[in-house]
Formats: structure tokens, sequence, C-alpha cells
């Protein structure tokens, strides 16, 4: 353990990614299935295309098996509705 937590925010996409880009030693990216600027199974289709790693949680309110079936499919490690 680090025994430090250190949280970033963005408000887009567009921020998140820049985020990750600038700090690889993130543990780990919570993202929403809707964000203002598109839908979180495209975030994380682009974070990979920029061959960033970081494991990907979704946090969303939907719980429709087929959104959750769908996030894990697109690449999230887990999802808390």
């Amino acid at each position: 353990m680090r025994g430090r937590l250190t949280l970033f925010l963005a408000g887009d996409s567009d921020g998140a990614i820049a985020l990750a880009r600038q700090h690889a030693d993130i543990d780990v990216i919570c993202v929403d299935l809707r964000l203002p600027d598109g839908d979180g199974i495209a975030f994380i289709d682009a974070l990979r295309a920029l061959s960033v790693t970081t494991p990907v949680l979704v946090l969303s309110a939907e719980s429709a098996p087929e959104q959750i079936e769908r996030a894990l499919a697109g690449g999230a490690i887990g999802y808390i509705s």
C-alpha cells in the first residue's frame, strides 16, 4: 500500500483521457456510461486506442443486464450500479 490517495476529476472524456495519459500510475479509472460528451464504452475504446491500459470500472445508475454485459465486453473490469 502506498499510503497516499490522489483523486483526479474530469468534466468530460477528453479531460479524462488527458489525465490518464499524463498520469500513467493511476490505479483505476471510474466512469459512468453516460458522459456529457459521449458514451462510457466509447471512452474505454478511446483509452485502449491510445494504449492506455489502466483498469476501468463503470459506475452507473443503469442496471439493465445488457448494459452491464456491454460494459464488460467493452473492456471494463467491473460494473457497479
